[in-house]
């Protein structure tokens, strides 16, 4: 089955340090409670909810963009929102709290995450939203009878909020996407992007991309479209960074149109090497 969207767009891992997970055990069971629930943390009110399962995100550390994923892993995301301004960053302050604080326990692990050297980000909400941060929490595409999310921080109180049965059933469950095609085109006088992706997967996909301009290459647009099962979704998109580029002389830069980074330029300008296409 096919279909066709248009998405106009108007702007625009857990794995903490090994060691983090044998530190949950000083929270007390007050401050253990379902995800969407809300925990007092001295002068701050902490929630975290509106979990998904997503098989890739787009970081958004607040320098440089980039689409995360891999065929062993997927990623739990939250919306983390406080009584209080939050930054999501990995820096050291006491007034901030840090992304790499939080992560996901599972009942299978006992002192530490299943697979280091990917710590918990601030994200790009696409194909979700989100009324606080975005966190992309990385975690096996494993089977697990339960999980949670935790917060501890290196000083301070920690607080952890029970995923649900449905939620955690996702984890072992990878959406596949297979990309079909991607093609400039022009939408109300403005260069856009159509793409094509099918899913054929087990459950309903996302299709996570950044779209790049020649020579704004601190600049990205995050692109995203959620697909059914067994469908093939052609969707078309205008990304605001494209703005100002005629679509008659627009083309993609070779080797990117099914990679995690779309590269738009003129026609006539130079081609440097492919990125790895998009599984």
């Amino acid at each position: 089955m096919n279909r066709r969207q248009f998405l106009a767009l108007s702007g625009t891992g857990t794995l903490a340090c090994s060691g983090c997970l044998s530190r949950i055990s000083g929270i007390p069971e007050s401050r253990r409670v379902s995800i969407g629930d809300s925990v007092v943390l001295g002068d701050t009110t902490l929630t975290v909810s509106a979990p998904t399962v997503q098989q890739s995100i787009i970081a958004d550390p607040g320098v440089f963009r980039s689409v995360q994923q891999a065929d062993d892993r997927q990623y739990v995301t939250v919306d983390v929102q406080t009584n209080s301004e939050v930054r999501a960053t990995a820096a050291e302050s006491d007034d901030e709290i840090r992304a790499t604080d939080f992560h996901v326990k599972r009942s299978k692990d006992l002192t530490r995450p299943s697979n280091s050297g990917e710590e918990t980000v601030r994200i790009a909400p696409v194909t979700r939203e989100c009324s606080g941060v975005c966190l992309g929490i990385p975690i096996p595409a494993e089977p697990t009878k339960s999980a949670k999310i935790v917060y501890r921080p290196r000083d301070g109180p920690g607080a952890s909020w029970a995923l649900s049965e449905e939620t955690t059933r996702l984890f072992a469950e990878r959406p596949v996407c297979e990309w079909r095609e991607t093609r400039v085109v022009e939408r109300e006088g403005r260069t856009a992007l159509e793409f094509s992706v099918e899913n054929v997967g087990p459950r309903t996909a996302g299709y996570r991309v950044l779209v790049h301009r020649q020579s704004w290459n601190d600049q990205s647009d995050p692109v995203g479209f959620e697909i059914p099962v067994g469908e093939t979704v052609t969707e078309t998109v205008v990304p605001p960074i494209l703005d100002g580029l005629d679509p008659a002389s627009a083309t993609l830069r070779e080797g990117t149109a099914g990679s995690h980074d779309v590269w738009v330029e003129p026609r006539d300008a130079t081609t440097p090497s492919s990125p790895t296409p998009v599984s």
